[in-house]
């Protein structure tokens, strides 16, 4: 079955809303094909079929289930026949696959490429190391029905679909053919054990099992310090990273394997069951000089990501035997009850075969073989968490009138009926998570004092990273240590995953720092400036969920806080008749909700 790369460019105009040019790449050949109406590209489909790929088809899918129901496919949940389609789309709306059975039994399917690499078109030039760069366009330039694209247009789509099929080339390549980068890592470490040691270790659990673990499933640790909250920060700090975090943790720390066994009251410590998840009533209020670790989901008195640092009532918590340990050293608790709990087998080495081949690989390759590694190691244990309970999303036409008062219709969606499908094993996503937090809050507990911000595996600190060798394990290579990621002079952070660095540099330092933030993070938004009264060159690191690249662009301290707005600038996905245009909104930085509560302890 031939594959593809696909890309559509769209109008911008919510009352025209359609496909005006089209591209798709043969990934074998890398022979190319060009139109410029989505009928035109229905009717390569029909002609071609294949498997075919488009980069964020969450966006491009729904110009295609839109034509679909316009012409009177049905949708079905079975195999297709003639004029059926069916679609795996996520109960948050995000697209996998949509597969179609044309008139003429011609039958293909679409997947999202961004499932499988999960970098920016950009950014995977760069990380890939390929000889061509993402181009450039006036997207919201008119553009009539019937009009061709220019050279400049036809390069720029050229460019875009030719990037996404090299890199999926080279993934097939390396026989990497699952639906997404964490079935492509599943499915290597699989084989890599064989598949008769993965069910021995990893044994199917029962949905209500499955459910208890899960409890005690959390993300990674993201928090700024109370200190230096909200403050112009005028002192030359430096973000120092861990050498892939989660494939350490896998290498090198104590994992869970087999069938659990339920305890009551307070874990037995037995020796055959040293890793546990405990379940207890308690109260707690944080300890001098520590960090909070301890969030709660489904609470009434705080938000889902917020640090608690005194308990409102008594509390029922799910932690891992990891998360325990640094909740009793960072809190004074008062536990009223244990309440039982599950333990685990735990052994070491059983990813040290798959972690160690990539690494070898990472090691030792550039570009396209290094990225893969990189995928591979980082996306496995996830594969391990995915919910087996699910709900997915059905498309239908629904109805509206425009702003001319005609009547319109627009891809609407319907959820599913919960249904039950395989877990993984969701015991080593669990520990995988808690053995990662503990090595960035235990590091961050460290360095309090000089301690500003931390996300998942990186820790951004006052003073150079120098400063800290004593204290922490500092190397560019190894596997778990922490690397130097950059320096910056001077900071300021606002809340989770939104904060800006300013990075002074000579000639020489400039280039080596940009090569330092491409290689850590390729889809990163610095922003680059020179300054001819000092001959410096400077840059903006900036994150902030949702902020357009545009207000990047200008953006400084001053109006970097809680409140900033801009009346344009955020692009805001529409459903309209014949698919989705992005629509320019306001931007603003809002201050999050903080659930509050009166101490009674």
């Amino acid at each position: 079955m031939q594959r593809y790369s696909d890309d559509f460019e769209t109008t911008t105009d919510i009352n025209d809303c359609r496909v005006w040019a089209w591209a798709m790449c043969e990934i074998d050949t890398m022979r190319m094909r060009y139109g410029h109406n989505i009928d035109s590209f229905m009717e390569m489909l029909s002609i071609l079929g294949g498997e075919h790929y488009f980069h964020n088809e969450t966006f491009d899918g729904e110009f295609i289930v839109h034509w679909l129901l316009m012409y009177d496919y049905q949708y079905t949940e079975e195999q297709c026949e003639k004029k059926e389609f069916n679609t795996i789309i996520g109960d948050n709306g995000k697209y996998y696959m949509i597969a179609i059975r044309f008139e003429n039994n011609r039958y293909c399917r679409i997947y999202d490429s961004l499932k499988k690499l999960p970098l920016s078109v950009r950014a995977l030039a760069k990380a890939f190391n390929l000889d061509m760069s993402k181009g450039e366009i006036d997207y919201h330039q008119y553009r009539p029905v019937g009009y061709r694209m220019d050279p400049v247009e036809k390069d720029y789509i050229t460019r875009d679909v030719k990037i996404v099929a090299k890199c999926l080339k080279m993934m097939f390549n390396e026989n990497m053919q699952k639906m997404t980068i964490g079935a492509d890592s599943l499915e290597a470490y699989k084989l890599s054990i064989g598949y008769k040691t993965f069910k021995k270790w990893f044994p199917e659990l029962t949905p209500e099992m499955d459910q208890k673990i899960r409890h005690a499933y959390d993300g990674g640790f993201v928090q700024v310090n109370p200190k230096f909250q909200n403050i112009h920060i005028k002192e030359r700090g430096c973000v120092l990273d861990v050498n892939s975090l989660y494939p350490y943790v896998m290498r090198h720390k104590l994992m869970p394997y087999g069938m659990p066994l339920e305890f009551s009251g307070k874990y037995p410590g037995i020796e055959s069951y040293p890793l546990y998840i405990q379940y207890l009533r308690c109260t707690f209020k944080l300890k001098e000089g520590y960090i909070p670790t301890i969030k709660v989901k489904g609470s009434r008195y705080f938000a889902e990501n917020e640090y608690i640092r005194e308990s409102p009532v008594e509390m029922v918590l799910s932690l891992t035997n990891i998360d325990l340990e640094i909740f009793m050293e960072h809190y004074e608790v008062d536990v009223t009850e244990w309440l039982g709990g599950v333990m685990f087998h735990g052994q070491y080495g059983m990813f040290d075969q798959y972690i160690d081949a990539n690494m070898e690989i990472k090691r030792k390759s550039k570009g396209g073989k290094r990225q893969l590694a990189k995928l591979r190691m980082n996306n496995l244990y996830g594969k391990f968490g995915v919910n087996p309970t699910r709900r997915h999303k059905i498309p239908e036409l629904k109805a509206y009138i425009d702003e001319n008062g005609e009547t319109r219709y627009k891809v609407g969606y319907r959820l599913s009926d919960p249904e039950q499908t395989k877990s993984v094993y969701i015991p080593i996503a669990c520990f995988c998570t808690a053995w990662a937090r503990s090595v960035t809050i235990k590091a961050s507990q460290q360095c309090y004092d000089h301690w500003m911000y931390s996300d998942t595996d990186s820790m951004h600190l006052i003073g150079d990273a120098d400063q800290y060798t004593d204290l922490l394990w500092i190397d560019d290579n190894e596997l778990g240590a922490w690397k130097i990621e950059s320096r910056f002079n001077e900071a300021k952070y606002i809340r989770q995953k939104t904060y800006i660095e300013l990075y002074y540099s000579n000639k020489e330092e400039y280039e080596a720092n940009q090569a330092l933030l491409a290689d850590n993070d390729p889809d990163a938004s610095p922003y680059f400036r020179y300054d001819p009264a000092r001959d410096l060159y400077y840059e903006m690191v900036i994150k902030c969920a949702g902020m357009p690249e545009a207000i990047k662009e200008t953006m400084d301290f001053e109006h970097f806080e809680v409140g900033f707005q801009a009346e344009t600038g955020k692009l805001k996905p529409k459903h309209v008749h014949g698919g989705i245009v992005l629509v320019d909104t306001p931007f603003s930085i809002r201050k999050h909700v903080t659930k509050t509560f009166t101490s009674s302890l």
